[in-house]
């Protein structure tokens, strides 16, 4: 500790808690510089009419954005209300090619993988080592790898196909093996 001659013990306090306010600042300011400070709030779904989760890009009609899937059990949806907003949101998704910019180039939030679902209903996965696995075996592969690294955080998955929509199989099934409290699902909509 750092030497305050001619001090009390009350004025050395009040320079160590100046010290700290000013290394949090700068903490804060580095953060937010690094694009670490993007917001995180979610839209009440209820009342913005869409029935989906929070866009990463503007909502503008012509451009694609990543939409963010209500988590069950996150702390802002209850179980319920994210299975219930959970055909609505997924009905917001488009179809995309595998090439889409939206898709290929996704900044992961946390960690996780992407998911691309083929015409034919063939599976392709990316996972967090930017490997790429096939099939649901593949989408377990990736699963299981993107768990060992969790620590605490979700997961974070973006689910892409040629078509729109995730209802039928094999996409209906990836979203009921994907959607859990430990896992944010992300799709590509309008």
């Amino acid at each position: 500790m750092a030497k305050f001659p001619n001090t009390t013990l009350l004025s050395r306090v009040e320079a160590i808690v100046i010290c700290l306010m000013r290394t949090l600042l700068v903490i804060t300011l580095v953060c937010v510089a690094a694009g670490c400070g993007r917001s995180t709030t979610h839209h009440d779904l209820a009342s913005n009419g869409q029935g989906g989760g929070r866009d990463s890009a503007n909502a503008d009609d012509e451009k694609l954005a990543v939409i963010e899937v209500p988590r069950p059990n996150s702390g802002t949806y209850k179980t319920e209300r994210a299975t219930e907003l959970l055909p609505s949101t997924l009905k917001r998704s488009t179809g995309v090619s595998r090439d889409d910019e939206t898709y290929t180039k996704w900044k992961n939030p946390t960690h996780g993988f992407r998911v691309y679902v083929q015409g034919d209903g063939a599976i392709e996965t990316i996972n967090v080592l930017n490997e790429t696995g096939s099939g649901i075996e593949g989408l377990k592969s990736a699963l299981e790898l993107s768990r060992g690294m969790q620590f605490g955080n979700p997961l974070s998955v973006l689910l892409a196909s040629e078509s729109a929509g995730w209802t039928i199989p094999p996409k209906s099934e990836i979203v009921d093996m994907l959607f859990q409290p430990s896992i944010q699902i992300y799709v590509i909509g309008k």
